[in-house]
C-alpha cells in the first residue's frame, strides 16, 4: 500500500497549521438554513442576528478545545482533536441556539455534520476527502438536525451527553464520495428531532446476508457476517479506497484484473481491505467476497484460488435451495 512520508505528509512547520489538532480529528461543518430568506426578511437585522450566532457557536466551541478552521457568511468549519468534543460542542449549540430569545420569536434552525478522519493539514487549514465528506454530511441535514458519520458515531456511541440518543438513519450516497456513508442524527432531548429525509444521493439497504443460515459451506467458503454487528473504526486510505472502487467498477463491466496490496506489517493492509468488502457488498448486494490469509511462510495463496474455483460447487447448493444465481 502506496504511503506518503510521514514528515511531508504532517507538515506543521507553519504559524497556520500549528493552531490545529492533526493526526486524527472531528470535523464539524454547520450553517443557517434559510440564510438568504432571513436576509430578505430580516434586513438589516440580520446581522445583528448572525453576530449573536456567531459569538454563541466560538463561545462553546471554544469552551470544548475546538478550533475555528474557516467561516464564511453563515457557515463553519470547526475541528476538534477528540470526537467526545464534538459532540458535546454540537449538543451545547443546539441547546443554545434553541433557548435563544431571538428578535421576534424567530428560531435561527442550524444544521451541523461532524465526522471523523485525518485530513491533512495545511497552510489554509485542511484538505483531503475528509473535509469533503464532512460538508457533504452537513449539507445532507437539515436545520436544528446534527448529523454523524459512521466513524464517528462508533467513537462516541458509548460517551454521548446526558439525554442524548442516537437515531440510525441508514446508508447514504453522498455527491462525489468512493463509498456510502452510514448517517446517524443525535436525538437532543427538548429539541425538535424529526426532520424531512436527508439531501442525499439515494438510500442503500444494508445486507443481512447473502444465503439462508440451513446451508452449511465448507470452511473456506465460510461468509463472514459483514453486517449487524458493530462495524470496527476505520479511518484515513479513502484514497486507496477510491483506487480500489475505480478497479472493481471495471471488474464489473468485465475488465478487472488482479489488484495486490502490499506492506509491512501493522500498516492496515488487512483493516483496508475489510473496509473495502464491506464498502463492495454494501453496493454491489449480489457480490460474494471470498477471503482467505495469505504468508509467504504458510504459502496458502492457493487456497484464495481453490475458494473461487468452488464457486461451482456454491452455486449448485444455492440452486437447490430455490434461489437464483
Amino acid at each position: 500500500m502506496n504511503t506518503e512520508n510521514s514528515a511531508d505528509f504532517f507538515d506543521d512547520s507553519s504559524a497556520t497549521t500549528r493552531r490545529f489538532p492533526g493526526g486524527t480529528v472531528t470535523l464539524l461543518f454547520t450553517d443557517i438554513e434559510g440564510s438568504t430568506e432571513l436576509l430578505k426578511y430580516l434586513g438589516e437585522q440580520y446581522q445583528l442576528i448572525l453576530s449573536e450566532h456567531r459569538r454563541i457557536l466560538r463561545e462553546i466551541v471554544a469552551k470544548w478545545n475546538g478550533r475555528e478552521v474557516d467561516t464564511q457568511g453563515d457557515a463553519f468549519f470547526f475541528s476538534f482533536p477528540r470526537a467526545t468534543q464534538a459532540v458535546f460542542a454540537a449538543v451545547e449549540a443546539q441547546q443554545s441556539l434553541f433557548a435563544y430569545p431571538w428578535p421576534g420569536g424567530l428560531k435561527l434552525l442550524v444544521r451541523m455534520g461532524l465526522h471523523t478522519g485525518e485530513p491533512r493539514k495545511a497552510e489554509e487549514g485542511y484538505i483531503g476527502i475528509d473535509v469533503h465528506r464532512a460538508a457533504r454530511i452537513a449539507h445532507a441535514g437539515h436545520g436544528g438536525q446534527v448529523l454523524l458519520s459512521g466513524t464517528t458515531t462508533t467513537l462516541v456511541v458509548d460517551n454521548l451527553p446526558q439525554a442524548v440518543t442516537l437515531l440510525d438513519l441508514g446508508f447514504h450516497l453522498l455527491k462525489d464520495m468512493p463509498r456510502p456513508e452510514h448517517f446517524h442524527q443525535l436525538v437532543i432531548d427538548g429539541l425538535p428531532y424529526e426532520f424531512p429525509p436527508l439531501r442525499s444521493q439515494g438510500v442503500i439497504s444494508p445486507v443481512t446476508g447473502s444465503a439462508p443460515d440451513s446451508i452449511t459451506f465448507p470452511d473456506y467458503l465460510q461468509a463472514e457476517k459483514m453486517f449487524g454487528e458493530i462495524k470496527p473504526v476505520f479511518v484515513a486510505c479513502d484514497e486507496e479506497l477510491d483506487i480500489l472502487d475505480q478497479h472493481l467498477g471495471k471488474a464489473m463491466l468485465g475488465q478487472g484484473g488482479a489488484i495486490f496490496i502490499t506492506g509491512s506489517p501493522g500498516r492496515g493492509k488487512t483493516s483496508l481491505m475489510n473496509e473495502f468488502s464491506w464498502y463492495a457488498t454494501a453496493r454491489y448486494q449480489d457480490l460474494l467476497i471470498l477471503k482467505e490469509h495469505v504468508t509467504l511462510i504458510r504459502a496458502k495463496v492457493i487456497l484464495i484460488y481453490r475458494s473461487a474455483i468452488s464457486l461451482q460447487c456454491f452455486q449448485e447448493i444455492w440452486r437447490q435451495a430455490g434461489q437464483p444465481d
